[in-house]
């Protein structure tokens, strides 16, 4: 191996690129929770992620297995807020256990309005 030339490689992207265009940074979840939260300006070009945050919420409520209150409209355009304890996420339906009801149901994430963890419910198991 004496005779081998060995280049150096730089793995680590620049600040701009992102290998996974899915995986949100600190900054990106605090600039659209503030957004949501009418606490900041809207994040600029960036309207598409919005809905990426509440993925990552249900994401994180199933791993933990809580409870969510979820804003959903009906195809009236009625919003209401409903708990929900999220099962699975998968092309763009989410299933939830509904408590108040104990069924389950599946609820289409265009649908989706806000999702936030409520801590005092106890879960579905």
């Amino acid at each position: 191996m004496a005779g081998s030339h060995a280049h150096p490689v730089t793995v680590a992207p620049s600040s701009k690129t992102r290998l996974n265009p899915w995986e949100l940074t600190d900054d990106d979840v605090a600039n659209q929770l503030a957004a949501l939260r009418g606490e900041g300006p809207p994040v600029a070009g960036r309207a598409e992620s919005q809905p990426l945050v509440g993925l990552e919420i249900l994401r994180e409520a199933i791993r933990t297995r809580s409870s969510v209150r979820m804003g959903v409209v009906d195809g009236q355009g009625n919003q209401r807020q409903e708990i929900f304890v999220p099962l699975s996420v998968t092309d763009g339906r989410v299933r939830v256990f509904d408590p108040r009801r104990e069924v389950e149901r599946v609820v289409s994430v265009h649908r989706i309005m806000d999702v936030e963890i409520v801590e005092d419910t106890p879960a579905h198991g």
